[in-house]
């Protein structure tokens, strides 16, 4: 995936916590939906160049 300001290619983003390690990932929390049921939308990557944050939509 590139990153569709400066065209370098993306990285899958991951963040630190002290005591844990996640992917990013974006889920849909709709009213309507019953509790505790997310729909899954896609991955986050980042720009190592400019910073970006973009979502690969159902990857």
């Amino acid at each position: 995936m590139k990153c569709n300001y400066c065209k370098v290619e993306m990285r899958r983003a991951a963040y630190t916590d002290n005591t844990i390690y996640s992917t990013s990932e974006i889920y849909d929390v709709s009213e309507g939906t019953d509790v505790g049921k997310r729909r899954y939308v896609g991955k986050i990557y980042y720009c190592p160049h400019c910073g970006n944050l973009q979502v690969n939509l159902l990857d």
